[in-house]
């Protein structure tokens, strides 16, 4: 799987100069996102991302360095809340990156630890070969662990992103199987859907994610446009059905489901 792995970004202030590296996994695992979404090895540091938000106090949530990173670099990542496991393990092996937040615990308990006694909320990058890239991860002390480019077990970060403390006070985990996440572009293989002519289906989406109805567009000859991965979404009352988001054309912004007798998707390696 060929890609370009962005710039590993400590965020230990000794080595970023941020006076707020402690405080902030969330932007320095953005910055190495829109560094691998553009890919180049390095777009933007965690510090400036840090700065962006304009917060000065405690962490940093997603939709804040979604917003940082959108401003600085015109990188659009894509926030979940509560996205099932299995589909962002799909994302990444499609070629996606997504910054992973949950709970340290579990990785302070493997050989891959590197926050020497830290258990708190943290928040990772995640590349296609996941070769996790943590922040934290710096090999400043004798045994904090050194990112190197080695894979995590997958188990491991489903167990740390399970575990992410969603409580204002005590601690409450998100639970086995859910996941927070920002993900970027698919930066392995691109998609596109093929238009023979004819009807199909275009389908609306709530601020949920859920299916609340469709209608029919109709194409008089062939055309074609590029798309999202497919991905899988609940529709109440009715089976789920598979959608793509348009990302250019005149459909921009509308999700198509597939398959569908009229449309095919594309997938160029």
């Amino acid at each position: 799987m060929a890609f370009v792995r962005p710039t590993f970004q400590p965020q230990n202030p000794a080595k970023s100069d941020c006076r707020l590296g402690w405080l902030s996994c969330t932007c320095f695992s953005a910055a190495m996102a829109a560094s691998f979404d553009r890919q180049v090895p390095k777009i933007v540091t965690g510090c400036e991302v840090r700065a962006r938000t304009g917060d000065t106090v405690g962490g940093t949530n997603l939709a804040q360095v979604d917003a940082a990173v959108k401003s600085l670099t015109g990188v659009d990542l894509s926030v979940y809340y509560r996205l099932s496991w299995a589909t962002f393990a799909k994302f990444i092996d499609s070629g996606m990156g997504g910054i992973l937040q949950g709970w340290y615990g579990p990785i302070a308990d493997s050989r891959f630890d590197a926050g020497r006694g830290f258990r708190g909320n943290h928040a990772v990058f995640v590349p296609p070969d996941w070769a996790v890239m943590d922040p934290l991860a710096d090999g400043r002390a004798a045994g904090v662990y050194k990112f190197h480019a080695e894979p995590y077990p997958r188990s491991l970060l489903r167990d740390f992103a399970g575990r992410l403390n969603i409580a204002f006070d005590g601690y409450r985990a998100l639970g086995d199987g859910l996941v927070y996440a920002a993900l970027t572009r698919d930066q392995v293989h691109s998609y596109s859907l093929a238009f023979t002519g004819g009807a199909f289906w275009i389908y609306e989406l709530s601020a949920e994610g859920k299916i609340t109805g469709r209608h029919s567009k109709r194409f008089s000859g062939p055309t074609s446009a590029s798309c999202t991965i497919p991905q899988f979404y609940a529709w109440p009352g009715h089976s789920g059905r598979t959608l793509v988001r348009m990302l250019t054309g005149g459909l921009k912004g509308q999700y198509v489901g597939i398959p569908q007798d009229t449309v095919k998707l594309v997938t160029t390696p």
